[in-house]
């Protein structure tokens, strides 16, 4: 059987609380979703870019995408 952690609301809630702050800080059109993909693959351990392309990929509706970056996102944070 799988133990859930107490921590696993407060990590979904601190993913969905980051991405809505990239989201408003810095929204990226669709059209930009190649631009962030090749800084995301540059870069990746850097969040922010992450987080940016998971933005761009939820506004171009493709959620399938934007959950895996999340769910990196979330497994490190601090």
């Amino acid at each position: 059987m799988m133990r859930i952690s107490r921590r696993a609301p407060f990590r979904l809630i601190y993913a969905a609380a980051s991405l809505a702050l990239a989201a408003a800080c810095a929204a990226a059109p669709p059209r930009d979703v190649p631009t962030l993909e090749a800084r995301a693959a540059a870069a990746p351990g850097d969040t922010e870019s992450a987080l940016r392309l998971a933005a761009a990929y939820r506004d171009a509706g493709r959620l399938d995408d934007a959950r895996p970056l999340l769910e990196t996102a979330v497994a490190n944070a601090p």
